[in-house]
């Protein structure tokens, strides 16, 4: 990131500030008199041409005036808007919420989105932390009506899918011994495409070809999603609707 003078970085402050309150490319003029640089237009102009030839800034159409860039809105969250202190009422929120004794970390998560949502009357985006590499420790096959079977896989956590496949009680027992003896303490990290063809072919002696692909490739499908993904919780996001 280039260094920018003191007098770019209160440009770009107050560019940003005008932005988020009207929605509005931003012109010099509107710089000069919503904010207290006491600098001309003319000046201010010339900051602002500098700062888009550096990225922090973009001009939609050539009689328009600035919006930020992602990079703008970068620099603008890590070193330029005033930074939020947290109040009583704040303090008080949380100290209930330990109360409450919430242990298992979605609920955590939640209940601090509601509570930022609540305090800023903002839209609140919370997600979990990067999930960190998980082991396999088992697999178990349950026989469902309507030819369906439901693949179950615990690893950190217990997971489920269900496939459309017919087997008998017999035939999930041995699928799943299968699955045991040859994934269990591994990651998905570690199932190379030759495993999975040799899993493949010893399913298939027990359940049919077809069948053998579905419970391999579901298999290998549900440990790895859960590895790469991120869960998202959004709280009061109607409240975009009022702010330009």
């Amino acid at each position: 990131m280039m260094d920018l003078s003191d007098r770019k970085k209160k440009i770009l402050q107050a560019v940003i500030d005008e932005y988020i309150g009207t929605a509005e490319p931003v012109g010099s003029r509107a710089v000069s008199k919503n904010s207290a640089l006491k600098l001309s237009s003319a000046t201010i102009r010339n900051e602002m041409s500098d700062l888009e030839e550096m990225g922090f800034l973009i001009q939609p159409h050539t009689s328009a005036g600035r919006i930020p860039s992602d990079e703008g809105y970068r620099f603008y969250v890590n070193s330029l808007m005033e930074r939020y202190q947290m109040g009583m009422e704040a303090v008080m929120e949380l100290q209930k919420a330990f109360q409450m004794h919430i242990t298992r970390l979605d609920q955590i998560i939640k209940y601090a989105g509601r509570i930022a949502s609540a305090l800023t009357d903002y839209a609140a985006i919370v997600t979990s932390p990067e999930r960190s590499v998980s082991k396999i420790r088992k697999f178990d096959l349950v026989p469902m009506a309507h030819d369906k079977t439901m693949l179950l896989a615990v690893t950190d956590v217990v997971l489920s899918q269900l496939m459309n496949i017919s087997l008998s009680l017999g035939g999930c027992e041995t699928a799943a011994r299968i699955l045991n003896a040859a994934l269990s303490g591994l990651t998905a990290d570690d199932i190379t495409p030759e495993m999975k063809r040799e899993i493949t072919g010893k399913l298939a002696k027990a359940a049919g070809a077809e069948t053998a692909e579905i419970i391999m490739e579901t298999a290998y499908d549900i440990v790895a999603r859960r590895d790469n993904e991120q869960d998202v919780y959004i709280s009061n996001e109607k409240s975009i609707l009022k702010y330009p």
